[in-house]
């Protein structure tokens, strides 16, 4: 597992560029093992449907010019023509694997850590490429993304937005006329660079001639204020009298309606209803660790290595005070005990090797230590990654 070193921290991000201006890292993460073998492996578990592939030259190539149906026992199925595949990527064809993050651990990987770091739900499309002919014209994306160049270089020209944060609907294609006529940023972004784009901020991708690339977009689904203000008055709003008085046109409906928008106000903005939206988001999160019964039950007497990684199973968990509770996939672990303790370190720090977590646990001895991280990677409260290298 390779550690994506941000450069800044959580609170850094958050405050001075998330859904500000674009923020850029080189030699953030080790690409040693990012290569196309990587895209291999998705691609022989990757479904060919229409919405987890898709192959680009000058827009979007049919599935039908490299995919065929067959029948497997009865089954009707879809199957990547290989040769036909292979041409297109000769010919400069990008392929673009939407979700990778459901058919690949090392991907999966990074997309946690990308969450993580920003504290919300994120996705991953990963783009790979031999020639250089541009998968996508100029265009803005409707969700903030983290870049992470594994392979190869690609070239950025990123411009400023001309309808800051947009939504889902907002898309670029009838509005490409207003792009400005000089980048907020040029650049070539090099094999281990990672580059924050906030959503609504124009970008042109460009591949090299005669260099391969691979990168992966993380997509972050964070919730909007609509979002909040959506649900706030669903569970809400029913249980006051004046929204389920009627509107009839009445001449009292004014005062009606004052009297509603000012009540919509002081619930809205309560930070008890605030906590409750935020909370029940965190208890709704599932995240999926990776099977690993050797290292937990077959080999469990072995001690583990120092430099196994450690990351907490989390994209929303942060850091607990004493009597409160970390909510890690539905279920609330205390923050008083050694529970606590790891949960809150990995939380507030990131990924750990198992060396400096033992260290953190104080007197622990290293069979007392393992076999607590072993019950909580069991629980899936957190990750072991087999080995790492620590920052």
């Amino acid at each position: 597992m390779s550690l994506i070193n941000f450069g800044l921290s959580k609170e850094a991000f958050r405050n001075d560029y998330f859904e500000k201006h674009p923020y850029l890292a080189t030699s953030a993460l080790d690409v040693a093992g990012y290569d196309w073998s990587l895209i291999d492996a998705a691609l022989d578990l990757q479904e060919p449907t229409r919405e987890r592939l898709k192959v680009l030259r000058h827009g979007r190539i049919e599935p039908r010019a490299y995919t065929e149906e067959y029948v497997d026992i009865g089954i009707r199925r879809t199957r990547i023509v290989k040769a036909k595949l292979y041409d297109l990527l000769e010919q400069g064809a990008t392929i673009v694997l939407n979700r990778a993050e459901l058919v690949s651990e090392a991907i999966e990987a990074l997309c946690m850590q990308v969450g993580s770091f920003v504290g919300t739900q994120t996705t991953v499309n990963a783009y790979a490429s031999l020639g250089a002919v541009p998968a996508t014209n100029v265009h803005w994306d409707t969700h903030d993304v983290f870049v992470l160049q594994l392979s190869g270089r690609k070239h950025w020209r990123i411009y400023e937005p001309t309808l800051p944060l947009p939504f889902v609907n907002q898309i670029s294609n009838e509005r490409k006329g207003e792009v400005s006529d000089v980048p907020f940023m040029d650049h070539m972004l090099e094999a281990g660079s990672i580059l924050y784009v906030p959503r609504g901020w124009w970008h042109k991708v460009e591949p090299t001639q005669d260099r391969d690339s691979i990168h992966l977009t993380v997509a972050i689904h964070s919730p909007m204020m609509l979002d909040y203000l959506i649900w706030a008055c669903s569970t809400s709003l029913p249980e006051h009298l004046p929204f389920r008085r009627a509107m009839l046109g009445r001449p009292e409906e004014g005062a009606n309606l004052k009297e509603a928008l000012s009540l919509v106000t002081s619930l809205l903005s309560s930070p008890e209803m605030i906590d409750a939206f935020h909370g029940r988001a965190k208890e709704r999160e599932r995240s999926v660790s990776p099977f690993a019964i050797q290292g937990l039950l077959a080999t469990a007497s072995a001690p583990l290595p120092d430099d196994a990684i450690v990351s907490i199973n989390s994209k929303s968990a942060g850091h607990a005070a004493a009597g409160q509770t970390i909510t890690i996939n539905g279920v609330r672990v205390a923050s008083e005990g050694k529970d606590g303790l790891v949960l809150n370190a990995l939380a507030e720090s990131g990924p750990l090797t198992v060396e400096k977590l033992r260290e953190q646990m104080g007197e622990l001895t290293i069979q007392s230590a393992d076999q607590l991280l072993r019950r909580l990677a069991r629980n899936e409260w957190i990750r072991i990654s087999k080995q790492g290298t620590s920052e």
